[in-house]
């Protein structure tokens, strides 16, 4: 069984924090308390109330990349097919965004119109022998959106 765990991207401060907890607002139905935090800046607030509007609720996935970091919901892998150590031009590699659709976390597969879901996907990836694989969390759609950006 997965962790079940959350993140928020709190939009009028324009910073990602960890969830310690969740709760419904106690006096404002529309209205979401949590308990947040922050370590890179060491920033926490506790019964932060936040109206649903201004805020974006990512689910841990259950999964981590190949440096062991955890897989949220609206973070940017990249799946790396070649690394040239002396010349990184030549590198090959997709980035695909994670969400949820249908009851699954899911990446963009081949192209826009379908997806594949994401513990799928890197199973199929960790198989293919046939290519260098490295796949990490190189972001995530709030703070690095030019990372969605056509190449």
């Amino acid at each position: 069984m997965r962790d079940i765990k959350f993140r928020v991207w709190c939009k009028d401060k324009k910073i990602m924090c960890d969830v310690n907890d969740i709760y419904e607002g106690l006096y404002e139905p529309d209205k979401l308390e949590i308990d947040i935090y922050n370590v890179e800046i060491g920033y926490q607030d506790y019964h932060l109330t936040r109206e649903l509007d201004n805020i974006e609720l990512m689910q841990y996935t259950g999964l981590k990349d190949n440096s062991n970091k955890e897989i949220y919901e609206d973070d940017i892998i990249r799946l790396w097919t070649h690394k040239d150590e002396e010349n990184p031009e030549n590198d090959k590699y997709e980035d695909y965004l994670v969400y949820w659709n249908d009851g699954a976390f899911v990446v963009n597969w081949e192209n826009e119109y379908s997806c594949c879901d994401l513990g799928y996907a890197i199973n199929c990836w960790e198989a293919d022998s046939t290519e260098y694989k490295d796949w990490q969390v190189i972001g995530n759609k709030f703070n690095n959106p030019e990372l969605l950006e056509e190449k």
